[in-house]
């Protein structure tokens, strides 16, 4: 388990890309004794690994720069959109390595086994150790409470206030869960690995049987005074376009 500064720095080079020890002591203000020092014990633990070398702006050597090993870690992601049910394996740098298409339980304890049993098949498919896998993430069409875990309102599936992620976690033997809207979910995946990576304010926007969007603004995603920014609304066709 990472404390607070070794996550702190965790999400600095995963949002900062090609960071450097330098660079982190200069975003976070901390002494560059001290960020070696953290930096050290994460490559020790197989958390961060050294990449190529950064130019050198003045006339020291080149920097070593920095980025989240591929192994470090494993996680679940699971996407409930348009009765499309998808569960994929990742590594620690958002690669996926295993994937499964299925048709979703209707109902919401069959859901659940079905769900804890496809990550306990897909581990096992993909040899993966539970030790290995960080936590699970699990993105739908829905009014979510993210600090909750609890889906407030999902119009598609007819859900009020269902606690998916304690539900799920239970399930899977404790495994941390993370629910949220499907929107907020693929803002979240693109700034930390994707093309919102060096934007510090940025929308994404998301299209299917209705039309969503999330904001990110100076690198946080924004929720909105009651958590209902970007909400999906459904979309209408009209005779003609």
């Amino acid at each position: 388990m990472l404390n607070k500064l070794q996550q702190q720095l965790v999400h600095l080079v995963c949002s900062e890309e090609g960071a450097s020890r330098a660079d982190l002591a200069r975003l976070t203000g901390m002494s560059k004794p001290a960020i070696g020092a953290l930096v050290k014990e994460l490559l020790a633990a197989g958390v961060l690994q050294e990449s190529a070398m950064a130019a050198s702006s003045g006339q020291g050597r080149p920097s070593v720069t920095l980025s989240l090993s591929p192994d470090a870690a494993c996680a679940i992601g699971i996407s409930l959109i348009d009765h499309q049910l998808v569960v994929v394996l990742m590594n620690g740098i958002g690669e996926k390595m295993a994937e499964r298409h299925l048709t979703p339980e209707v109902e919401i304890p069959a859901l659940i086994q079905q769900l804890a049993a496809e990550i306990a098949d897909l581990l096992s498919s993909a040899a993966v150790n539970r030790q290995r896998l960080a936590g699970i993430g699990f993105a739908l069409s829905a009014f979510v409470d993210a600090a909750q875990s609890v889906c407030v309102q999902s119009a598609l599936m007819g859900w009020h206030q269902v606690p998916l992620a304690e539900l799920l976690s239970r399930a899977t033997g404790g495994i941390p869960v993370v629910i949220e809207n499907d929107t907020r979910a693929l803002a979240t995946y693109e700034k930390t690995f994707g093309h919102l990576r060096k934007y510090q304010s940025a929308v994404a926007i998301s299209h299917g049987s209705g039309i969503g969007s999330a904001a990110v603004i100076y690198g946080r995603i924004w929720r909105g005074a009651h958590g209902g920014a970007g909400r999906n609304r459904p979309l209408h066709n009209r005779a003609g376009g």
